[in-house]
């Protein structure tokens, strides 16, 4: 038994209709025993063909409704599913045409006046959210704020773009690497990118054909290291070599994908 809640009664065609609203029309539970009555059908028939139905036999449940006589408990059906059992009835096999017209106006009226006697408040809340189609300025200020919205999640994209690519050029790599394998991995000519460095105060050379060293503040700021590496030359010497940090390389790879989308990057790709 469902316990009574939102309890109503609304009149129709002569009767008067109880039903327990819910929160949905799917969860509105109405009495299925005075709605046949009012049509002027047997209620006896009505209750066997819902309950062996295959489908509106799943839906039907028992409201209590409290009574001078005392609690009574009624066969119900949801709201949602009421169109549903007034379209099998046959209006054309009822003999009676005083009954044949007042079930052809509950198919016709009954489900839709249940549900805007309920819900109508909500339906016409969210109309009224909508812009109206016969006023412009109306119109225009709701497509004003759509095109402000859709510029703000551009906006966003955008400012992602070069961190994603960033990470797509990062994918799978991890430790320091030195220059020629940092700029192969992020699909640049090593050429290029030790010129780079050099420029924009990455690194330096003492002179011209010296080794390239870390700026400090690079290595400060965790882009840069020195590593001491083999001497290929000689067995017994070493050198110090700029390696890039994974921090450095995230930097790199989003500084590049950000000029390569602005269409400010001439850098040669590496081939």
């Amino acid at each position: 038994m469902v316990p009574p809640r939102n309890l109503a009664t609304v009149p129709f065609q002569g009767a008067t209709l109880i039903v327990m609203r819910g929160a949905t029309p799917a969860e509105t539970l109405v009495a299925m025993k005075p709605l046949v009555e009012g049509m002027g059908l047997a209620w006896e028939a009505q209750h066997r063909k819902l309950t062996s139905h295959p489908v509106l036999g799943k839906g039907i449940t028992e409201i209590t409704i409290p009574s001078a006589g005392g609690p009574q408990a009624y066969t119900a059906l949801p709201l949602s599913r009421l169109n549903f059992w007034l379209a099998t009835i046959h209006s054309n096999k009822v003999p009676d045409p005083q009954t044949r017209a007042r079930v052809l106006a509950y198919q016709a009226e009954c489900a839709d006046v249940l549900f805007e006697h309920f819900y109508a408040r909500a339906s016409a809340a969210r109309q009224a959210a909508m812009p109206a189609l016969d006023d412009p300025r109306a119109l225009r200020q709701a497509l004003l704020g759509y095109t402000e919205r859709v510029i703000a999640l551009e906006e966003k994209v955008t400012a992602l773009e070069p961190k994603a690519a960033a990470l797509e050029r990062l994918a799978g790599r991890v430790g320091s690497e030195n220059i020629t394998t940092t700029a192969k991995g992020l699909r640049l000519s090593p050429g290029f990118l030790f010129r780079w460095l050099g420029e924009h105060g990455w690194t330096y050379r003492r002179h011209d054909r010296g080794p390239w060293r870390a700026r400090q503040d690079k290595i400060d700021a965790g882009h840069l290291e020195c590593i001491e590496t083999p001497d290929r030359t000689r067995d017994d010497r070493s050198f110090l070599a700029v390696h890039v940090t994974p921090k450095g390389r995230a930097r790199l790879a989003e500084i590049f994908s950000q000029a390569e989308m602005s269409g400010l990057r001439s850098s040669p790709r590496a081939t």
